[in-house]
């Protein structure tokens, strides 16, 4: 009778293992805050697109209100939702100067046809 509690046990702890071994794998996934404003991994933004996005950017942050704007373009939705995908990167990137709470984050997926 101990020797099933036992394994019912270790089975249990195998799957949550699993479970949270996915998680951190779909997460890791993400890409870190750039540097630039703009992740554009569908590659669809031209150069001259992708510098003014940056400049739009640099202006907005330099007025009184510091706003700030990310915007990330995925190849696809990387098993998210597009909400799901949006929250995850908003919270990793942070976007925003703290105090101000002024920042926005841009999702477009363009393959999958979806933006937050």
């Amino acid at each position: 009778m101990k020797t099933k509690k036992w394994r019912g046990f270790l089975l249990l702890l195998g799957f949550v293992f699993l479970f949270m071994v996915g998680c951190g794998a779909k997460t890791s996934n993400l890409p870190d805050k750039p540097e630039r404003s703009v992740v554009d991994e569908a590659k669809v933004l031209s150069q001259d697109t992708l510098a003014y996005i940056d400049q739009v950017n640099r202006q907005l942050s330099q007025t009184s209100e510091q706003y700030q704007i990310g915007v990330y373009l995925p190849a696809d939705l990387k098993g998210f939702s597009i909400e799901e995908l949006a929250n995850k990167v908003a919270k990793k990137w942070q976007v925003g100067f703290s105090g101000t709470n002024n920042g926005i984050l841009l999702v477009v997926a363009p393959n999958d046809r979806k933006m937050r």
